[in-house]
């Protein structure tokens, strides 16, 4: 499993002072993989392609991420456009939060509805 964040910094830096250290751990100790800074720039069958830079500083580096299964956890605005591609295309995926329904965007319901995805993929 790997974690990315668009934006710079550790993840979950913005919670409480504890609470974010203490997620980190353990997310860590189950072996999840966490990177920040990142740029989505396209899904290919080949995989997730990102651009990073080391540090925040110097050149942008492109690469691919392969992946078995992908969630994407992209914020409050509502973009269906991945969803609608996907079922034209007519390939398996599951929408959840804003995603599935913006008109009730909330981010309790779609952190429920996430781990109960999670839950039984």
């Amino acid at each position: 499993i790997t974690l990315l964040q668009r934006s710079p910094g550790k993840p979950g830096e913005g919670l409480g002072k504890t609470t974010g250290w203490i997620h980190r751990t353990s997310l860590r100790q189950r072996g999840v993989r966490m990177r920040s800074g990142v740029s989505y720039l396209r899904i290919t069958p080949e995989g997730l392609w990102v651009s990073t830079s080391k540090q925040g500083s110097g050149p942008q580096q492109d690469e691919c991420l392969g992946f078995d299964s992908l969630v994407l956890c992209t914020g409050q605005t509502s973009n269906t456009l991945l969803a609608e591609e996907l079922k034209a295309a007519g390939r398996s995926f599951h929408a959840v939060g804003g995603c599935r329904d913006a008109k009730a965007l909330d981010a309790k319901r779609a952190i429920r509805e996430a781990a109960e995805l999670a839950a039984c993929l």
